[in-house]
């Protein structure tokens, strides 16, 4: 059975369930819709989002295969990460 985003109730799960599909896009190679999903899960709760390690992992293996158009994107989330909120 499909998951349904907006059948999630809580904004940190539906964030949560972005930060999921970046991992799963990003093991799979699709680097930019992994960084897309962490964009989208940045914009739902940011302060649940850059509180987790499973993020900033995710950043930095991004960081270290994506093609080189998309790094400066990735940097800069990074760098957004890192500051404090």
């Amino acid at each position: 059975m499909p998951i349904v985003r907006r059948e999630l109730p809580i904004t940190e799960r539906k964030a949560a369930f972005f930060v999921d599909i970046a991992q799963a896009f990003a093991q799979w190679g699709k680097h930019d819709k992994a960084y897309q999903a962490l964009r989208a899960a940045d914009q739902l709760a940011p302060q649940e989002i850059r509180s987790r390690p499973a993020v900033r992992h995710t950043v930095s293996d991004l960081l270290a295969t994506a093609p080189p158009t998309l790094r400066p994107h990735l940097r800069d989330f990074a760098d957004q990460l890192a500051a404090p909120a």
